[in-house]
């Protein structure tokens, strides 16, 4: 006999929980097929048509769908369309960097209407704070002058985060550690805060606002680190701890370079900005010729945006620096789908925008590590440079407009 299983494994679901998951599915379905009539949602959920009814009367109640008439029929009675209003409201997204803040406004469809940057050293809590605070007072002055309710905010961060509390458990690219930052937030914010991790938003809003055929997909965000989201039908899995994800911090090889965690050859060390950087003043030391001076490239001044015109425009020394980072990065996400066996494997960053030699030769590097009697995923690249700050938003939308309830899990 098992004995062993938690209570939470056996716990069911009331009538506000079955609810609330219809009516998240009756709102992707008009969000993903604007006309879609009642008729065509009872057919595709397996819902009640008054089941249907009463849900659909509730978020037109609320003001978060309409009635659109549909093109006339010959014979029978028109069918009634719905859509989603995508200017109902509005949900602020906060991203922070390193050395700068993001904040902007989306719509319940997944457009930026708003945003503004202020650089901050965030290696600072308080700076980060202030920066998110003043730029969030900009955006609600700009929510009220178009006329636009805020339905709360969201906020990303590079690092392991508690969502059920707000809190960043660790981030080594900002160099925090237990940071209770909701807390911190509502001080001056009054508007529902969502935390969560950069990478999980981006996720959702490539769930919520891209067309999908993938009903299991990773998501990898390659830049300054490194992480990962596994999603499932819209849930994300983040683990027994709620730590999932952090590729950054699981080792390719223990005699690399040091991570800022403090370990060596890390996966975010191994593959990160810093270390194209590294690599390519190292393969200059070595006799390639580059565009890029050696001094700027020691010193850490070069632009990553000239890195990667650099590769794209065939820079022996950039080229031969991406060749060894990129073997790496092929090793490591092919590792991803042995764990994750996923339909598709998503990948975002500026570089794989800016280059396409970056991007085929990481393809090409994954598939070389492939097993055969493996499925093979498809491998796509988001070019949307608007992905990041989306995903801070769509924390938001997705917590408190669309599911209005906690959608981890802690199983794949």
């Amino acid at each position: 006999m098992v004995r062993n299983r938690s209570r939470a494994a056996l716990r069911g679901d009331n009538i506000t929980q079955v609810r609330r998951r219809n009516r998240a599915m009756i709102l992707e379905l008009v969000l993903r097929e604007p006309g879609t009539c009642r008729r065509d949602i009872v057919h595709k959920t397996g819902l009640t048509a008054a089941a249907v009814s009463d849900i659909t009367r509730e978020l037109i109640n609320e003001g978060l769908v309409t009635e659109e008439a549909m093109e006339d029929r010959k014979v029978g009675r028109n069918p009634v369309g719905l859509a989603i209003v995508k200017d109902a409201a509005l949900a602020i997204g906060g991203l922070v960097h390193r050395d700068h803040v993001v904040v902007g406004l989306s719509n319940l469809a997944g457009q930026i209407v708003f945003s503004r940057q202020m650089s901050a050293d965030c290696a600072s809590v308080e700076a980060a704070q202030s920066a998110l605070v003043d730029l969030a007072k900009v955006a609600a002055t700009y929510a009220d002058d178009v006329g636009r309710p805020i339905v709360g905010m969201g906020v990303s961060i590079p690092g392991m985060v508690v969502p059920e509390t707000g809190s960043v458990r660790y981030s080594s690219i900002l160099d925090w550690q237990d940071v209770k930052l909701a807390e911190r937030l509502q001080r001056n914010i009054f508007y529902p805060i969502v935390i969560d991790n950069d990478v999980r938003g981006m996720a959702l809003a490539r769930y919520w606002f891209q067309d999908q055929s993938h009903e299991q997909f990773v998501m990898v965000y390659v830049g300054r680190g490194i992480a990962c989201c596994s999603l499932r039908n819209g849930s994300i899995w983040a683990g027994n701890s709620g730590a999932a994800g952090q590729i950054g911090h699981s080792i390719l090889d223990p005699n690399g370079p040091k991570c800022a965690c403090g370990q060596h050859g890390c996966f975010e060390a191994m593959v990160s900005d810093k270390r194209l950087v590294d690599m390519t003043a190292e393969a200059v030391q070595n006799g390639a010729i580059s565009s890029i001076g050696l001094d700027e490239l020691l010193a850490g001044r070069v632009d990553m945006d000239r890195i990667y015109a650099a590769i794209e425009d065939g820079d022996e020394a950039a080229r031969a620096a991406y060749r060894t980072l990129s073997r790496y990065l092929g090793i490591g996400l092919s590792n991803l789908i042995k764990i994750y066996d996923p339909q598709a494997v998503i990948v975002a960053g500026d570089i794989f925008r800016a280059s396409k030699f970056a991007t085929d030769l990481m393809k090409k590097e994954m598939r070389s590590h492939f097993l055969s009697e493996q499925a093979s995923p498809d491998i796509l690249v988001d070019e949307n440079p608007a992905l990041p700050l989306l995903g801070s938003a769509t924390l938001a939308l997705d917590r408190l407009v669309f599911r209005p309830e906690v959608t981890t899990d802690g199983t794949p």
